[in-house]
């Protein structure tokens, strides 16, 4: 019986360690679904995103205590494991969509906004 006990205990463990695992590793854009967002961001409720026959159109906006750089940091190492190209500081392009990052301080917070838009590429 104790035996059992153990064993169903340590089962609880590993499987809420992998869901918690599982969740930091997989948190994406409620608006634009193959968009990472970090820990450290709360997204906006208004995005919104729509096609069109040249392409996605989406926009979405973020906002956190990070600073630009590690927001930056952030995409540019992310982006790549997605199929993103950078090309430039805060523009990255795939599959004929260009993805521009801009931000906006106010106080100690930043917002963050994500645009995507047909690439003319």
């Amino acid at each position: 019986m104790r035996s059992t006990i153990f064993s169903l205990a340590a089962v609880v463990a590993v499987v809420l360690a992998v869901s918690s695992h599982a969740a930091e590793q997989s948190r994406f854009s409620s608006v634009i679904d193959d968009l990472p967002l970090m820990d450290q961001m709360v997204e906006a409720d208004d995005g919104m995103t729509f096609t069109t026959p040249a392409g996605r159109i989406a926009n979405v906006e973020a906002t956190t205590t990070l600073s630009r750089k590690e927001v930056l940091d952030f995409y540019a190492a992310t982006l790549p494991q997605l199929g993103w190209t950078k090309t430039a500081a805060a523009t990255f392009v795939r599959e004929g969509e260009m993805l521009n990052v801009t931000f906006e301080q106010t106080g100690s917070a930043m917002t963050v906004r994500f645009a995507i838009l047909p690439s003319k590429n």
